[in-house]
């Protein structure tokens, strides 16, 4: 891992569910796991097409974090935000389970 690339600020936002106080039933959302998070930003590729006459573009993106306690809450529908954008993660990757460093690949959510 090149500790120089990670120079970028993200935060990681978890998906949760508690009950709610006034209803009782439950309630999901997205809250804050991480803040200012160094991270290694690579775009890897990026395409556009036409669904239902609309242009849809997509972006895949991999983000590489440092190892902490912080990916073990991650989960597979966990977002990250960078430069006001979301992402959604797609996968966690921990390589040759070292523990040492986390690639994090996701896709660009549409605004």
């Amino acid at each position: 891992m090149n500790i120089g690339g990670l120079n970028k600020q993200i935060t990681i936002l978890s998906w949760v569910s508690s009950q709610s106080t006034v209803y009782g039933n439950m309630v999901s959302t997205y809250a804050t796991l991480a803040t200012g998070v160094w991270a290694q930003v690579e775009p890897l590729s990026g395409r556009e097409y036409y669904q239902g006459q609309q242009n849809v573009a997509k972006v895949d993106t991999r983000f590489t974090i440092r190892y902490s306690t912080v990916v073990k809450a991650m989960q597979p529908n966990s977002r990250i935000v960078y430069n006001s954008a979301t992402y959604e993660v797609k996968s966690i990757i921990n390589p040759n389970d070292a523990n040492r460093e986390i690639v994090i690949m996701t896709e660009k959510m549409a605004t």
